[in-house]
């Protein structure tokens, strides 16, 4: 659905794919950092467990901005702005 200039679908699906490569992401890192502890290279399984923790971070800010747009898309369709615009401030988190 077009509003205003804002296509909410097409930021609603890629928000969702990366929300699901965030996830993908996670769990293939996740099955390194077990293996490299099973072989013995705690270090390395430490590090990567580190990027999975940055990783579940920013699930939660994709996770933020789906809410976001999701009230942004209700906002607008609920009250027919004309001119409200997506800001870069409004997905920040």
């Amino acid at each position: 659905m077009c509003q205003n200039g804002i296509d909410f679908r097409g930021l609603e699906l890629a928000v969702k794919q990366l929300s699901e490569r965030e996830s993908s992401l996670r769990k293939e890192i996740e099955a390194w950092a077990d293996y490299f502890l099973e072989m013995g290279a705690a270090d390395i399984a430490a590090g990567l467990s580190g990027a999975v923790a940055d990783l579940v971070k920013a699930g939660e800010k994709i996770a933020k901005a789906k809410h976001q747009l999701e009230h942004l898309h209700h906002h607008a369709h609920e009250h027919d702005h004309d001119h409200h615009h997506v800001t870069v401030t409004e997905f920040s988190g």
